[in-house]
C-alpha cells in the first residue's frame, strides 16, 4: 500500500471515529433531554390527578370516606385520560406505560389502589413508611428513582391528596424509557458506520 493510499485510510477513518463521536454525544444530549421531559410529564400527569380529585370532591360536597374504590378508580382514569386527551399523542402513548397507584391508611395498614386492576394486598405503614408512598401518606411531595416492590428500577412521582385523605404515587420503569433510547443509539451507530 502506498503512502497517499495509507493517509487517505487513516483519515477516512478518523472522520468515520469523529461522526460516531459525534452522534454518540448528540445521542446522549438526546437522551437527556428525553428524560428530563419524562420526569416532567410524569410530575405533571401526578399533579393534575391530584388537583382532579380535589375539584371533584369540593364540587360534589363527598367527604374522603364516601368515595369507593371502584368510584375512586373511575375518577381517576378518567382524570387521567383528559389530561392524557389535552396534552397530545405523545402523552397518550405515555400512557400505556405508567401507572398510578393510590393509599389510605385504616387501621394501622395501607390499603391500595392500582388504575392498572392489579391487587396490592394491604401492609403495616411501618413496613413502607420511608418508601415514596410511605412519604406521601406523611403529606410529602418529591420524586425519586428507586426500585419499586418487584425490584424493577422506576421513576416514582408522589404527593398526598388532602380532600381524598390519601397519597398517588405515579410510577414508570425506567427500562421501559431506555429501551427506545438505545433502539436510537444502535441506529446512530450503524447509520455512522455504513456511511
Amino acid at each position: 500500500m502506498s503512502h497517499k493510499n495509507k493517509i487517505m485510510v487513516f483519515f477516512v477513518t478518523f472522520v468515520m471515529f469523529i461522526s460516531l463521536l459525534i452522534s454518540i454525544i448528540a445521542l446522549s444530549f438526546l437522551y437527556k433531554t428525553s428524560m428530563e421531559e419524562q420526569i416532567q410529564r410524569l410530575n405533571d400527569i401526578v399533579g393534575n390527578v391530584s388537583l382532579l380529585i380535589d375539584a371533584v370532591q369540593e364540587k360534589e360536597n363527598i367527604s374522603s370516606t364516601d368515595i369507593s374504590n371502584k368510584a375512586l378508580v373511575g375518577i381517576l382514569n378518567k382524570a387521567a385520560e383528559f389530561h392524557l386527551r389535552e396534552s397530545g399523542k405523545s402523552h397518550y402513548k405515555y400512557a400505556e406505560e405508567f401507572q398510578l397507584i393510590f393509599a389510605r391508611i385504616k387501621e394501622g395498614k395501607v390499603h391500595f389502589i392500582n388504575t392498572s386492576g392489579k391487587k396490592i394486598k394491604p401492609v403495616p405503614y411501618s413496613k413502607i413508611e420511608k418508601r415514596p408512598i410511605g412519604r406521601a401518606l406523611r403529606g410529602e411531595r418529591g420524586m425519586v428513582s428507586i426500585k419499586d416492590h418487584l425490584g424493577k428500577k422506576s421513576m416514582i412521582a408522589f404527593q398526598y391528596i388532602n380532600s381524598a385523605d390519601m397519597a398517588i404515587v405515579g410510577k414508570i420503569e425506567l427500562a421501559k424509557l431506555n429501551d427506545k433510547m438505545y433502539d436510537s443509539i444502535i441506529v446512530a451507530v450503524i447509520v455512522s458506520v455504513l456511511c
